[in-house]
Parts: structure tokens; C-alpha cells; sequence
């Protein structure tokens, strides 16, 4: 194609547009054939566009200019990546002009998918037991079962017991009835846990001293129970666990909360100076009263959750931003005395926006001209932080949104400060990941990682005591570098866990009570990735990763020949009960 020059004639851009051509465009654009028509007849000269330089400092394209006097950007983005064979100048028959000699900015750089702001979402979003269809498995534990421990003292290798399981073991097949355990729930500040099986049902075990499990008397439960509350006989689809507080959803989209709710983050519409000691029915703002929930996330002392519709719920204290309504809730109680105004039902939370990274300190964030129509498909909270992922749609690439506390590069924004709503991640954006897409995200007490398609993980923040923060994400080459694709993985208060689609497990961090599952010998804390060896061949299909353990659902088969049986006394429930450990042969 002959390139115009700067002075374009009023009738070059009258040309007659070629019904073919507009309904070829508009077909790959994913924009209406009169849009395509504007577009053309505005694409007057200004000489070779160069393809990738919006692509790059955007985070996401902006939409077609129709009219402009000039060749818009996004029109010579479109013409030297996606249209070299078409006949722009209808009927000419010519080739788009190559890049000028010596641009290899033009010729070696991918550009990023031309986002079409009105495509549809992939809707509904789907539950997480959905999600976990056909991957159920057993599940097995490292890390002690003596919950009352746990980041109150420590023991050393004289003093452990039959309930410090110091390697990934086989928790108590027994309980589960023979149901495969279909994923579990788990939190960088929790020492409780959760499993649900194929079927839907929930099972909860560990700290219980807020009732948090559902239980009344308050009494630890040392392995897994079976849970009931008010969802009766049906399935629990999705499941979150606090510091002190747990929240189930059920297959109708209906959440129930239970243990600590001082800050509302059970969000049953009130705060209660002492414990939930029974789920009880979550309540949503008036005008969310018919959201069907899907997934849910719980931070130290909030909560997050998201519908079907990927429109993004919260609940729950709101210091730090953690609420993601664009405010702390500061306010002066009395003299020295700050209390922070919590949200005690979920309230839908739509405003999205984004800073430039050089940003001034008192400069307001700009809202995304989108942030109304965005949709959440991930999320996943950490002690008072959160990150979501954008819902999947045709022709753009998710974005990863961050806010809350900021400490320790825990957002990935190169800053150490606090965000109110939540924050495009920048450094998650551009031509990188148009093919390669963020799909699931796991936060530990202050870092994340977000893993994308191909099985690259993203780092950001510090999972333990001593060395550097990262500020903004990185790739953790050590796997990519050696073709290690992650599948589930997990981040915990001081330690990292990640299995690979090829059976073997990698973990690495801080493991004072045998989270790291390196043996009753091996080493309590790893600077650097190890391999968990007694893993080895062991087909890992979800990761968790809690306060002083790591669950494991693990496929049948080389799973049961490989790992030891932990076995709790006689009882349906085996709760609060001392367990023996049974090694297999």
C-alpha cells in the first residue's frame, strides 16, 4: 500500500470502502462494519507508523479515533500487524510498505491485542468446585497438626510428636467416606483449613478458639471434620478461610460466615464483640440482593468475594484500603484511639483505576474509563492486601489489579504505599502477555504470585523475615529457565510452594513446624527452590499453603504408594482427638 503524505486530500479519505474488505475487518477488529468504514475514511497520511510504541507505554489500547485527521495509533497498530494481506486500498491489490530499514522496534516486537472496550466477557464465571471438575484427589499434609503451637513457640526434633508431620502424608482417608478431595482452602495467617470434595462436601480441621470451624465449643480440631450449617444437603461450591473467620459458599451463590466478626468480616450485616459460633447467612447490599457467588477470599480480618457475573463483593475491617471502596474508614474515637469504619455485609465494589509509576505523592489516581464494565474471574487475598484478575474476553488480555497495604512491595506497584481501590499492575501488562495471559493468582502474608497460561510464575513482595522485598513482579526463572511448566501453587506466611505439571514439587522459605515437608532431618527453611524428594512422580492438582502446614490434593495412584497414611482414632468426626501415624510400605 502507497502511504499518503501529511497533506491528505478531502477526497482520499472518501474513497469508496469495498463491502468485503469492511466485513473482513470488522470481523477481525470485532468492531460494527460502520465503525470500519469511519476508520478507513479517517486514515489519512503520516508516513510508516510505527507498531509498538502505544502498545508498550499503555497498559491497555485505546479505542479507535474515528475522524482524526491524522493515521491514528490505533489504526497503524492494526495495519502492520494484522492487516498485511488486506486490500486497504480497495482493489489496488498493494502490500502494506515494509518497515523502514534499520526499525527493528517495528519488526522484532509483538504489539498487544486491540482491546474492543464492548466485547462480551466469558460469562458466567465459573465456582471453584467447577473449575476443579476432574481433578479430584487425595489429600495429604505437611506441617504440625498441634494447632495451639503455631506462632506461639516452637519445637525442636527431640520434642516432636505423633501430630508434627514433618513430610507430605496422607491426612485421614477414612473421614473423607471415599470422596475425592476436589480442592482446599487455605490462608497465609490461618492455622485452619478447609477441603471439599467432589461432591460439594466441606470439611474443616485445626485452630477452631473463635469457633471459626463452625463449632460451638470451641475445642481445636486436630483433622479433618465434616461440617454442616445452614446449606442443608447441598453442595458447597467455593470456601475461604481468615485468621479467625470462614466463609462457605453454597451452589446457590449464598454465603455463610463463621468465628471472629469484631470487624464484620463474617458479613452477616452485623459486628459482634464476641464469636459467630455457628454459620450463619452472609447478607449483600440492596442493590446486589440476587448475586449468585462463585469464589471468595479472606484476608486477616476481611473478605472478598465474587458473583457469577465477576462483579467484586467486600466485607469486613478497612484499614489499609483493604476494602477496595477507595477509603481506610479512619476516624478519631476518642483521645489516641483510631478505629477504622468496617463494612459489615458484602458491598459491590466497580471503581478500577490507575497511576503513572512516576507518580506524585499527593497525585489522585485516574479511574479507568472501563472500570464500571470490568469483571474479576480471580482473587486471592493475603494478610491486608489483595490481587484480582480480570475475566477472559475476545481480543484483550486480563489484567491484574492490586490494593491494600503496600508494605514490602506486596501490590507490585515499586512503591511501599498503600492503595485504595484496585490498582492496575503495570508491569503484568503489554505485548508479553497477549499470548501468555495471567490466569490464577495466591497471595501469602505480603507477596503474590500470578501465574499465567504457558505456567510462568510472576513474583512480587517478600514471603520472609530476612533479604529484599521485589517491588514490582518478576519471573521466577529458576523453573522457567529449566521448562518447568507450574500447575497449582501456593503461598503461605513464610514459605512458597509450586508443583509441576511433570509430578515433581518444588517448595522453598521458612518451615518451623515442617510446612516446607523437607523430613524430620531436613532443613526448616530453604533460601533457594528444593525439590520435596518423597514427592517425586506425585501428581500435585492443588497446593495450599496455611500458617504452619501445606495440603496437597493428590492424584490416586503413585500418591498412595509413595506417601505415609496419617491416621486419626476411631470417631466420624476425629475432631479434637490425638491421631497415630501409620506408614505405608
Amino acid at each position: 500500500m502507497a502511504r499518503k503524505g501529511a497533506q491528505a486530500s478531502t477526497a482520499d479519505n472518501n474513497l469508496p470502502i469495498d463491502p468485503e474488505t469492511a466485513k473482513k475487518l470488522s470481523h477481525t477488529l470485532g468492531i460494527t462494519e460502520a465503525e470500519v468504514k469511519e476508520m478507513l475514511a479517517a486514515k489519512g497520511g503520516q508516513g510508516p507508523p510505527s507498531s509498538s510504541r502505544r502498545a508498550l507505554q499503555s497498559s491497555q489500547p485505546e479505542p479507535v479515533q474515528a475522524k482524526a485527521p491524522t493515521m491514528s495509533a490505533a489504526w497503524a497498530d492494526f495495519m502492520d500487524d494484522d492487516c498485511a494481506d488486506v486490500d486497504v486500498n480497495l482493489g489496488s491489490g498493494s502490500k502494506p510498505s515494509p518497515s523502514p530499514a534499520g526499525n527493528k522496534e517495528n519488526t522484532t516486537k509483538p504489539t498487544a491485542p486491540k482491546a474492543d472496550p464492548n466485547a462480551a466477557y466469558d460469562l458466567p464465571i465459573k465456582s471453584t468446585l467447577e473449575e476443579c471438575q476432574g481433578k479430584a484427589g487425595v489429600l495429604a499434609q505437611t506441617g504440625t497438626l498441634e494447632w495451639d503451637i503455631v506462632g506461639r513457640s516452637r519445637k525442636t526434633n527431640a520434642e516432636l510428636g505423633p501430630l508434627d508431620i514433618c513430610e507430605p502424608t496422607i491426612l485421614t482417608p477414612e473421614v473423607f467416606q471415599g470422596e475425592l478431595v476436589a480442592f482446599v482452602a487455605c490462608a497465609p495467617t490461618a492455622c485452619h483449613s478447609i477441603a471439599v470434595t467432589e461432591k460439594g462436601t466441606p470439611f474443616g480441621w485445626g485452630r477452631n478458639e473463635a469457633s471459626q470451624l463452625g463449632h460451638e465449643d470451641d475445642v481445636n480440631i486436630t483433622t479433618p471434620a465434616k461440617l454442616s450449617g445452614p446449606w442443608g444437603k447441598k453442595k458447597i461450591v467455593a470456601a475461604a478461610v481468615g485468621k479467625s473467620h470462614t466463609i462457605l459458599v453454597d451452589e446457590d451463590g449464598k454465603a455463610y460466615g463463621a468465628g471472629r466478626n469484631s470487624e464484620g468480616q463474617c458479613g452477616i450485616n452485623t459486628i459482634t464483640e464476641g464469636n459467630v459460633t455457628v454459620f450463619k447467612p452472609c447478607k449483600v447490599g440492596k442493590d446486589s440482593k440476587d448475586c449468585k457467588f462463585v469464589k471468595v477470599s479472606c484476608g486477616e480480618n476481611f473478605t472478598v468475594a465474587i458473583d457469577e457475573q465477576g462483579m467484586m463483593y467486600t466485607c469486613g475491617n478497612s484499614e489499609y484500603g483493604t476494602l477496595g471502596n477507595g477509603s481506610t474508614g479512619e476516624r478519631l474515637v476518642k483521645a489516641n484511639k483510631i478505629s477504622f469504619n468496617p463494612s459489615a455485609k458484602f458491598v459491590r465494589r466497580d471503581q478500577f483505576v490507575k497511576r503513572e509509576l512516576n507518580f506524585k505523592e499527593n497525585e489522585e489516581p485516574k479511574h479507568l474509563d472501563d472500570s464500571h464494565r470490568i469483571r474479576i474471574s480471580q482473587i486471592a487475598c493475603g494478610k491486608f492486601h489483595s490481587v484480582a484478575i480480570e475475566a477472559a474476553r475476545p481480543g484483550h488480555t486480563s489484567r491484574v489489579f492490586s490494593w491494600g497495604c503496600g508494605n514490602y512491595g506486596s501490590l507490585g506497584h515499586k512503591v511501599q504505599k498503600d492503595e485504595y481501590y484496585p490498582r492496575l499492575v503495570e508491569t503484568l501488562t503489554g505485548p508479553i502477555f497477549s499470548s501468555n495471559q495471567p490466569v490464577s493468582v495466591s497471595c501469602g502474608s505480603t507477596c503474590f504470585i500470578i501465574k499465567t497460561a504457558q505456567g510462568h510464575c510472576y513474583y512480587s513482595g517478600k514471603h520472609k523475615t530476612g533479604g529484599e522485598a521485589a517491588m514490582t513482579p518478576g519471573l521466577l526463572d529458576f523453573l522457567a529457565n529449566n521448562s518447568h511448566v507450574v500447575g497449582p501453587f501456593g503461598c503461605g506466611n513464610a514459605h512458597v510452594t509450586l508443583a509441576t505439571t511433570e509430578g515433581q514439587t518444588v517448595t522453598y522459605g521458612q518451615g518451623p513446624h515442617g510446612e516446607l515437608g523437607f523430613g524430620v532431618e531436613g532443613a526448616k527453611s530453604s533460601a533457594a527452590p528444593k525439590f520435596i524428594e518423597n514427592m517425586d512422580g506425585v501428581d500435585v492438582v492443588d497446593v495450599g499453603c496455611g500458617y504452619g502446614h501445606t495440603l496437597f490434593v493428590c492424584k490416586k495412584g503413585k500418591a498412595q504408594g509413595k506417601l505415609g497414611v496419617f491416621e486419626g482414632e476411631e470417631g466420624e468426626e476425629g475432631g479434637g482427638k490425638k491421631a497415630k501415624k501409620q506408614k505405608t510400605s
